[in-house]
């Protein structure tokens, strides 16, 4: 999506109800808001609009926060709609497959999928989608890399070990168990 997208479905409805901005800047508050929103959905924005309208109790813009969560929710909706789903439990939204998030991936973002590939964050990548329902967005995406980064490390630090205890020796055969698996899907996706 484009920030004119996000100032059309988003805040063009929204001026009628919010008049001051939370911070000094109307032009920055615009400005940051349309960046942050502009990965979601034309329909996302309009039910996440809609809320706020049917919510507001005051005339200040909503925080950035808000509006991001407004719009997750949004689409963790619509993909709900989409998507036949388990039941959920304890208010929580259940993960979605390993196979939906590709999909997602591939459809939303393919250049995002390959870069992680590349990178090496692709499991990261890949269980965000499954617990967000949607992309990340760039710093999200900076912490899934330095997770990664870090998992690699101790992986090595791990495998360094000369007699490592039975539950370190479990813990890495898992993670790269994990990762082969996914892989696996990854390839199975792409080839399709």
């Amino acid at each position: 999506m484009s920030q004119c997208d996000v100032f059309k479905h988003f805040i063009t409805p929204l001026q009628a109800i919010f008049k001051r901005a939370p911070g000094a800047s109307m032009d920055e508050y615009f400005k940051l808001l349309r960046g942050k929103l502009s990965r979601f959905d034309d329909a996302d924005l309009k039910a996440a609009a809609d809320w706020f309208l049917e919510t507001a109790d005051t005339q200040t813009w909503p925080a950035i926060a808000s509006a991001i969560k407004a719009c997750e929710t949004a689409c963790a909706r619509r993909l709900a709609a989409d998507r036949p789903r388990e039941v959920e439990r304890g208010g929580v939204a259940p993960r979605m497959s390993v196979e939906w998030a590709i999909s997602k991936i591939r459809a939303d973002g393919g250049e995002l999928l390959e870069g992680a590939l590349t990178e090496g964050w692709y499991v990261g990548l890949i269980e965000f989608v499954q617990e967000h329902h949607c992309l990340p967005d760039s710093v999200e995406r900076g912490e899934l890399i330095d997770a990664a980064r870090r998992v690699d490390q101790k992986l090595e630090a791990a495998k360094a070990e000369k007699a490592p205890s039975r539950m370190i020796a479990l813990l890495v055969s898992g993670i790269e168990g994990k990762r082969q698996a996914i892989m696996g899907k990854v390839q199975a996706a792409m080839s399709a």
